[in-house]
């Protein structure tokens, strides 16, 4: 079913798990914060030596995926893997009996970064509309959006940030949000906590 980023953060923190992570958008920085986030808190530390596994679109087919998201976790609810630039699997049809009926053990994130898929495709709209899948759709900011967005980051952040350091960032980074974020958190770093820009 598609959430969007807030909904998909909210669910993981409460411990809600999909079987399926479909992660898809012009827009990397909120699809590497779930990946991230997931990482970081579905398994602890023992757990991941047996049932974590990190693929790459280009390395693996969307089969060799399957199979591994066939396997049962060892010593663990959940076995987790992740597949970055998701994009770039090969044979991406071979997921459709998979999606149909996932492995309720195994949590497959599948992070389809910098395109849409075509959602005219049954493949995706039936993943997109799956019960049993989380499929967020990570949309680049417009020009427009970019300075209102610097002010609620720079602001859940506790900066206080002048219209003149919000017209620069604007103007030197564009609306990349990666690089917006990574600049501010430098300037946190060296500026202090509660620092004026």
């Amino acid at each position: 079913m598609k959430q969007d980023f807030v909904q998909v953060i909210s669910d993981l923190k409460k411990k809600i798990y999909h079987p399926i992570y479909f992660l898809f958008g012009d827009e990397s920085y909120y699809i590497d914060e779930v990946v991230d986030y997931i990482e970081a808190h579905v398994l602890n530390e023992t757990e991941k030596a047996f049932n974590f596994q990190i693929l790459y679109g280009k390395e693996v087919s969307a089969l060799q995926v399957v199979e591994s998201a066939l396997r049962l976790p060892m010593m663990a609810n959940h076995q987790l893997i992740i597949v970055k630039e998701a994009q770039q699997l090969s044979a991406f049809g071979d997921f459709e009996e998979y999606f149909k009926n996932p492995t309720p053990s195994t949590i497959l994130v599948l992070a389809y970064k910098h395109t849409n898929p075509d959602k005219r495709k049954t493949i995706f709209k039936n993943l997109i509309a799956s019960k049993t899948s989380a499929a967020m759709e990570s949309k680049a900011i417009r020009d427009y959006e970019v300075s209102k967005w610097i002010s609620n980051y720079a602001s859940e952040k506790q900066l206080s940030i002048s219209a003149k350091g919000i017209e620069m960032l604007n103007e030197f980074l564009g609306a990349d949000i990666s690089k917006i974020v990574n600049e501010l958190d430098k300037l946190q770093m060296i500026l202090g906590e509660k620092a004026d820009i």
